[in-house]
Protein backbone atom coordinates (compact mmCIF):
# COMPACT_ATOMS: atom_id res chain seq x y z
CA UNK A 1 0.00 0.00 0.00
CA UNK A 2 1.57 3.33 -0.85
CA UNK A 3 2.16 5.68 1.81
CA UNK A 4 -0.35 8.51 2.20
CA UNK A 5 1.70 11.89 2.78
CA UNK A 6 0.88 14.23 5.36
CA UNK A 7 -1.24 16.58 3.65
CA UNK A 8 -3.51 13.78 2.51
CA UNK A 9 -3.69 12.87 6.03
CA UNK A 10 -4.45 16.27 6.90
CA UNK A 11 -7.50 16.12 4.80
CA UNK A 12 -8.97 12.85 5.75
CA UNK A 13 -8.26 14.25 9.50
CA UNK A 14 -11.27 17.13 8.84
CA UNK A 15 -13.40 13.91 7.36
CA UNK A 16 -12.57 11.62 10.31
CA UNK A 17 -13.32 14.94 12.62
CA UNK A 18 -16.69 15.40 10.64
CA UNK A 19 -17.34 11.76 11.48
CA UNK A 20 -16.50 12.11 15.06
CA UNK A 21 -19.19 15.47 15.41
CA UNK A 22 -17.24 18.18 14.70
CA UNK A 23 -19.35 19.38 11.91
CA UNK A 24 -18.16 23.18 12.31
CA UNK A 25 -14.80 22.30 11.55
CA UNK A 26 -13.25 23.60 7.91
CA UNK A 27 -9.96 23.56 5.80
CA UNK A 28 -9.01 25.88 3.53
CA UNK A 29 -5.95 25.28 2.25
CA UNK A 30 -3.67 25.99 -0.96
CA UNK A 31 -0.34 26.20 -2.45
CA UNK A 32 2.78 28.69 -1.13
CA UNK A 33 4.50 30.72 -4.25
CA UNK A 34 7.17 28.55 -4.29
CA UNK A 35 4.01 25.59 -5.31
CA UNK A 36 6.81 23.38 -2.34
CA UNK A 37 4.96 23.62 0.37
CA UNK A 38 0.76 23.38 1.05
CA UNK A 39 -0.68 25.48 3.63
CA UNK A 40 -3.95 24.85 5.40
CA UNK A 41 -5.96 26.51 7.40
CA UNK A 42 -8.65 24.97 10.11
CA UNK A 43 -11.24 26.92 11.47
CA UNK A 44 -14.62 26.61 12.93
CA UNK A 45 -17.82 28.19 11.02
CA UNK A 46 -19.13 30.72 12.41
CA UNK A 47 -22.72 31.44 12.04
CA UNK A 48 -22.37 28.60 9.72
CA UNK A 49 -20.11 30.62 7.60
CA UNK A 50 -16.59 29.62 6.73
CA UNK A 51 -13.83 30.85 6.49
CA UNK A 52 -13.56 32.90 9.69
CA UNK A 53 -10.70 34.46 11.98
CA UNK A 54 -9.77 33.48 14.43
CA UNK A 55 -8.46 29.99 12.66
CA UNK A 56 -7.62 27.30 15.19
CA UNK A 57 -4.07 26.28 13.51
CA UNK A 58 -2.42 26.42 9.91
CA UNK A 59 0.41 25.53 8.77
CA UNK A 60 2.68 24.79 6.02
CA UNK A 61 4.04 21.14 5.36
CA UNK A 62 5.45 19.32 2.97
CA UNK A 63 4.91 15.30 2.24
CA UNK A 64 6.27 14.71 5.77
CA UNK A 65 6.88 16.48 8.55
CA UNK A 66 6.34 17.20 12.41
CA UNK A 67 2.85 18.53 13.36
CA UNK A 68 2.86 20.14 16.89
CA UNK A 69 -0.52 19.01 17.81
CA UNK A 70 -0.23 15.06 16.61
CA UNK A 71 2.70 13.49 18.55
CA UNK A 72 1.89 10.28 15.71
CA UNK A 73 0.87 11.99 13.07
CA UNK A 74 1.44 8.64 10.75
CA UNK A 75 -2.29 7.56 10.30
CA UNK A 76 -5.39 9.84 9.85
CA UNK A 77 -6.88 8.55 13.02
CA UNK A 78 -3.95 9.21 15.24
CA UNK A 79 -3.61 12.57 13.26
CA UNK A 80 -7.35 13.21 14.56
CA UNK A 81 -7.04 12.05 17.99
CA UNK A 82 -4.05 14.59 18.44
CA UNK A 83 -6.04 17.25 16.76
CA UNK A 84 -8.86 16.52 19.24
CA UNK A 85 -6.52 16.05 22.14
CA UNK A 86 -5.04 19.22 21.78
CA UNK A 87 -7.20 21.97 20.51
CA UNK A 88 -10.06 20.11 23.09
CA UNK A 89 -10.57 23.34 24.68
CA UNK A 90 -11.47 25.30 21.45
CA UNK A 91 -13.55 22.51 19.63
CA UNK A 92 -17.59 23.37 19.45
CA UNK A 93 -19.39 20.61 21.07
CA UNK A 94 -20.60 18.00 19.33
CA UNK A 95 -22.89 18.33 16.15
CA UNK A 96 -24.70 16.74 13.59
CA UNK A 97 -23.51 16.54 10.00
CA UNK A 98 -24.92 19.67 8.09
CA UNK A 99 -24.52 20.50 3.95
CA UNK A 100 -20.40 21.75 4.51
CA UNK A 101 -19.38 17.90 6.05
CA UNK A 102 -21.44 16.06 3.12
CA UNK A 103 -20.23 18.39 0.43
CA UNK A 104 -16.89 17.90 2.05
CA UNK A 105 -17.05 14.19 2.11
CA UNK A 106 -17.84 14.09 -1.63
CA UNK A 107 -14.84 16.12 -2.81
CA UNK A 108 -12.45 14.38 -0.34
CA UNK A 109 -13.48 10.72 -1.56
CA UNK A 110 -13.74 11.96 -5.12
CA UNK A 111 -9.82 13.54 -5.39
CA UNK A 112 -7.24 11.37 -7.63
CA UNK A 113 -4.68 9.15 -5.15
CA UNK A 114 -2.25 12.10 -4.10
CA UNK A 115 -4.36 14.56 -4.94
CA UNK A 116 -4.09 18.01 -2.52
CA UNK A 117 -6.97 20.01 -2.15
CA UNK A 118 -5.57 22.96 -3.75
CA UNK A 119 -8.37 26.23 -3.07
CA UNK A 120 -6.15 28.55 -3.66
CA UNK A 121 -1.98 29.23 -5.47
CA UNK A 122 -0.49 32.34 -6.75
CA UNK A 123 -1.77 30.91 -9.95
CA UNK A 124 -5.56 29.91 -9.36
CA UNK A 125 -6.25 26.98 -7.52
CA UNK A 126 -6.69 23.85 -9.12
CA UNK A 127 -10.18 23.32 -6.92
CA UNK A 128 -11.05 27.08 -6.79
CA UNK A 129 -14.00 26.77 -9.14
CA UNK A 130 -15.65 24.34 -6.41
CA UNK A 131 -15.74 27.22 -3.81
CA UNK A 132 -18.50 28.67 -6.02
CA UNK A 133 -21.22 26.15 -4.73
CA UNK A 134 -19.73 25.33 -1.47
CA UNK A 135 -22.03 25.40 1.28
CA UNK A 136 -21.40 29.13 2.83
CA UNK A 137 -18.58 29.88 1.78
CA UNK A 138 -17.96 33.27 2.10
CA UNK A 139 -14.98 34.77 0.52
CA UNK A 140 -11.00 35.09 2.77
CA UNK A 141 -12.06 37.06 5.47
Amino acid sequence: MEEIHLPMRIMFMIKELHQRGYSSLYLYSGLSPSGMHWRYEIGQMVDGKWPNSPLIVKGSVQNTGEIKWAADNSTVELLADGFESYYKDLLNPKSQANAYTQWYAILIDGLNPNELLVFFADYGGKHEDLLKTAPNYRSKY
